[in-house]
């Protein structure tokens, strides 16, 4: 997960030249595997712990940013903890994936810290429409192409084995 997390910062680094908010459109694609582990254990902090081990393996792997990854993906983790938190992690529907991917948004205080401090002097509109840009990046990347991955593991037969564990 972190080696994949790794190559899509690498990603984004090539949408720099379209822009400040076209730096923003792949954004989302950091809450994905998040959100499928967090679909497929399930549980109460599964999010935050698979954050953690993420951005532990991303550092590994070669992220160009190193250990300041580790908050980020700890945010990520916590905010797919809450949406799924918020069904009680029994509903998986598209509005839980859309709403977990949603939470990216989690992490644009740490990015203004880290790597838009401009923003701070921005009107605040600027500061809003960064919020929603994460916010809809992770919901309509991550969270459609998460449900997209979890549902496809589910018709393979693959997830059946998760069914029963509590």
């Amino acid at each position: 997960m972190g080696i994949t997390s790794a190559q899509i910062a690498n990603l984004i680094s090539i949408t720099k030249p379209f822009g400040f908010f076209g730096e923003q459109l792949f954004q989302g694609l950091f809450m994905v595997l998040v959100i499928v582990v967090c679909y497929l254990v399930k549980k109460p902090g599964a999010g935050i712990v698979t954050g953690f081990i993420s951005g532990f393996v991303e550092i590994i792997a070669g992220n160009p940013l190193g250990v300041i990854v580790i908050p980020f993906t700890i945010l990520e983790g916590l905010g797919v903890d809450i949406a799924f938190g918020v069904f009680r992690y029994k509903r998986f529907d598209t509005l839980a994936f859309l709403l977990a991917g949603s939470m990216y948004f989690l992490t644009a205080p740490y990015s203004i810290y880290v790597f838009y401090n401009f923003l701070l002097l921005a009107p605040p509109i600027g500061l809003f429409l960064f919020i929603v840009s994460q916010a809809m990046s992770g919901c309509l990347v991550g969270g459609l192409i998460a449900k997209f991955i979890a549902k496809s593991l589910d018709k393979s037969g693959l997830t059946e084995k998760f069914s029963g564990v509590s």
